[in-house]
């Protein structure tokens, strides 16, 4: 896949998907329904084009959070955003169709890391495998909007951003 090596369109499509991702964090919106791991996701794909995506992404996220309010447990959501930070790097270094299957897996890994620091943090489980397997069972069901909105929202800004991309390279060239 050919990219486009202009820094200053990257960071720009990178600053409007971020404005984008922060205002649905404050939208009505279905429960486990966030856009901030798609946008990390595409961060990390972005990231071998243009480091500077990175705080500001860490930024955005880490301003919301202390807006909206911290609580316990939340050094396990953000290893699970570090988790498709990492899968969207590897992705760019792939083929465009792997992007699905990456978010796929980082919904999973999200899903597995933040819910093991329910379990650790919370104190509504005991810390035995039953605890754990437990807090697993009542995860269950909020996992399908995660699952969906990883997909959607990741898959969906990487694909956004590589026809725009693409776009602009043609338009260059013109």
């Amino acid at each position: 896949m050919k990219t486009n090596n202009n820094s200053r369109f990257t960071i720009l499509f990178f600053i409007a998907a971020t404005l984008i991702a922060l205002a649905s964090r404050w939208l009505p919106h279905p429960d486990n329904f966030s856009a901030m791991g798609g946008l990390l996701f595409l961060c990390g794909y972005l990231v071998v084009r243009d480091r500077a995506v990175l705080p500001v992404a860490l930024a955005a996220l880490l301003v919301s959070d202390l807006l909206i309010g911290l609580y316990a447990g939340v050094e396990w959501v953000y290893l699970g955003y570090v988790a498709i930070l990492a899968l969207g790097w590897t992705s760019s270094k792939t083929r465009v169709g792997m992007v699905g299957i990456a978010n796929a897996v980082a919904a999973v890994a999200f899903f597995v890391l933040s819910n093991i620091g329910v379990w650790l943090s919370s104190g509504l489980y005991p810390q035995t495998s039953e605890g754990l397997r437990q807090c697993f069972l009542m995860a269950l069901p909020f996992f399908h909007m995660t699952f969906v909105s990883q997909v959607l929202v990741g898959v969906g800004l990487v694909l956004v951003y590589t026809k725009m991309a693409a776009a602009a390279e043609v338009k260059q060239k013109a």
